[in-house]
């Protein structure tokens, strides 16, 4: 779904297309297949908790994050992966730059500081756009398809979701059994699994998407979307059963 994002968001932002060069279009693609490549289907809070090889490896400063980065750069330094042949050592240097604040800047914990960003960035003009701004435009991009699950048809979302939330109980599971603060999610019962999804549009997803929407219009049904999504999420906390899609049967 985020490189779906990404694809939809590129067709859109047409009239802001020409501050962008094709390394930069490339770059924002790579930053999104690669997020979280590797992932080991646990948090940040428990590697740190832990004390894992990871959480250690990067002083517990964006553990699954940096990891990502630099599986990636690691890829890429493969012959047969060396999708940077054809780049200068100039261009290079920029990709890298920018791939790796881009993966980095999807860690969950610097979400408030990314909106708090938007909010001052739509109050520039598109006639100045630096290259921090060109920057920011990136990250936000990825992490928005980061957070692109809620803005889908209510199939795949819900699919999505079910399955993070396995994750996360799995990870509570596996914290109790080492006697570690349990950050995982305890309970899949209706009721829990609603008030959590409500919660994380709410108060996480809204706030981004909308400052998107006010940024590029063309984005709106995909807040409709959302919105939709949450209801849906309220009546599956009441019925516990998965409401009527959007588009499909579940």
């Amino acid at each position: 779904s985020m490189l779906k994002v990404a694809l939809f968001a590129k067709k859109k932002i047409d009239r802001m297309a020409k501050y962008f060069s094709s390394l930069d279009v490339f770059t924002t693609f790579i930053s999104a297949l690669c997020h979280d490549v590797e992932h080991p289907g646990l948090t940040n809070a428990y590697h740190i908790n832990s004390q894992s090889d990871l959480a250690l490896r990067y002083n517990d400063q964006s553990v699954l994050e940096n990891h990502h980065a630099h599986i990636a750069a690691l890829l890429m330094k493969k012959p047969n992966c060396d999708i940077l042949s054809g780049l200068t050592s100039e261009q290079r240097k920029k990709f890298r730059k920018t791939m790796i604040s881009t993966i980095l800047q999807t860690d969950m914990s610097v979400h408030q500081s990314i909106v708090a960003k938007f909010q001052n960035f739509l109050r520039q003009s598109e006639e100045f756009l630096g290259d921090d701004c060109k920057q920011f435009l990136v990250e936000s991009l990825v992490h928005l398809g980061d957070l692109s699950n809620p803005v889908m048809d209510w199939p795949m979302s819900f699919e999505w979701a079910r399955r993070v939330i396995q994750e996360f109980y799995h990870q509570s599971l596996r914290e109790k059994y080492q006697g570690l603060p349990v950050a995982g999610m305890e309970d899949k019962q209706p009721q829990s699994v609603s008030k959590v999804q409500t919660g994380f549009i709410d108060f996480i997803v809204t706030p981004l998407w909308k400052s998107a929407c006010t940024l590029v219009p063309e984005l709106d049904d995909r807040f409709e979307i959302l919105q939709v999504n949450r209801q849906n999420w309220v009546e599956y906390g009441e019925t516990a059963m998965c409401p009527p899609p959007v588009s499909k049967q579940c």
